[in-house]
């Protein structure tokens, strides 16, 4: 992939026409507008909302300001849904982003479903049905290593130093877990539909995906005891235990 095709985060306002929400039925159709970031603020229902959907739009707009909310995220949505134009990953189609007052406005589609953290079944009973995080996980490391953003945690520095110094650079989610997961479907007929929350990704150690994915939950919660990480990305046994005991020492 060109990384040619990743814009430049020091713009303020950026749209991409070519995107879904741009289209129009006919050619003298209005083209729609992105809702203002003063729109978007007045949509919140309480002070601490930093995610807005406007469902009649099929809009999602995540806004904060840095680091909680990155233009980052916006670059790897844009590489990712470049290097899967097939859905091979589900990611929400990047609209365009907004910079106003210290604040990013990270505009993109609304994904419909729920979450594995959600869902009202367990993770057994889900992989019955059909639910199967392989496919949709494993071909993060088609994404090459062009991202010129790295992890913001100074986790990266100390584990690569400490167990992995010739670990092969690859793109990465970066916070895999149950909840940035969405399934929909019917019984019987449950499909991932959806990989959100990108704010992490970039390019880390090939052993990150499945680190962070195991630290993202208690051990005896389903994510863990019953494998699913495992199912889901390659697994890295000696670097897991040197991370695992870097995280203990670091978050006790």
């Amino acid at each position: 992939m060109d990384s040619a095709i990743l814009p430049d985060i020091s713009l303020s306002e950026v749209d991409f026409h070519e995107t879904s929400f741009f289209q129009t039925p006919t050619s003298t159709s209005p083209i729609p507008q992105l809702p203002t970031p003063p729109e978007v603020l007045s949509a919140r229902q309480y002070t601490y909302q930093y995610v807005i959907k406007f469902e009649d739009r099929n809009l999602v707009v995540k806004f904060g300001r840095p680091p909680a909310v990155d233009l980052e995220e916006a670059l790897a949505l844009r590489a990712a849904k470049h290097a899967f134009p097939n859905n091979e990953v589900h990611v929400p189609e990047l609209y365009g982003w907004r910079v106003l007052d210290g604040q990013n406005f990270i505009y993109m589609s609304r994904i419909s479903g729920s979450t594995l953290q959600d869902a009202s079944q367990s993770l057994s009973y889900l992989r019955r049905e059909g639910v199967n995080l392989g496919p949709a996980c494993s071909s993060f490391t088609r994404v090459k290593p062009f991202l010129g953003f790295l992890s913001r945690n100074d986790l990266l520095s100390h584990t690569e130093i400490s167990f992995q110094i010739h670990a092969t650079s690859t793109f990465t989610h970066g916070d895999l877990n149950r909840g940035n997961i969405i399934i929909s479907g019917t019984p019987g007929l449950r499909k991932i539909v959806g990989i959100v929350d990108w704010e992490q990704a970039g390019r880390y150690p090939d052993y990150w995906e499945y680190c962070k994915a195991l630290i993202a939950e208690p051990y005896d919660e389903e994510w863990r005891a019953a494998h699913w990480v495992e199912i889901a990305v390659q697994c890295y046994d000696d670097e897991w235990t040197a991370f695992s005991e870097y995280w203990s020492w670091r978050c006790p």
